[in-house]
């Protein structure tokens, strides 16, 4: 609108519409939360703001794999340097979800059966050595 006739204009043609989306004026937290909630965006507020009011991480959060989803559909992840944390910033509309973090203590029992074989082998080259 401000620089008529330009290469920014966009010509329409018979049958096209113009669909000129909801204003969302929210921001929902969700994922490994405490309690996902939607809130109301305030300008100025940056996303350990909008954590804050969610009750913070639980303890299964993967802080540093938190992002943001956009209401364009794109989306932004956290980046760390040097263990500080820059989390991306939040406009209306936007959704954070804090993923849950893999638990790497978990049994695995294809993991223990190579283990178990491996170690089976060991033992037999070290009785075929020593015999």
């Amino acid at each position: 609108l401000s620089n008529p006739g330009s290469d920014d204009d966009i010509t329409l043609q018979d049958g096209d519409e113009l669909i000129v989306p909801r204003f969302d004026n929210t921001v929902s937290i969700n994922g490994e939360v405490l309690k996902p909630v939607t809130v109301q965006f305030e300008t100025g507020k940056g996303f350990s703001s909008y954590l804050s009011a969610s009750g913070g991480f639980t303890r299964k959060a993967y802080r540093s794999r938190a992002f943001v989803v956009y209401p364009n559909g794109r989306s932004a992840k956290t980046h760390q340097f040097l263990g500080i944390r820059k989390y991306p910033k939040i406009t209306s509309g936007s959704s954070i979800f804090i993923p849950i973090k893999p638990d790497t203590n978990a049994f695995d029992a294809a993991k223990a059966g190579i283990l178990v074989s491996a170690f089976s082998a060991v033992m037999t080259g070290l009785v075929l050595l020593f015999r």
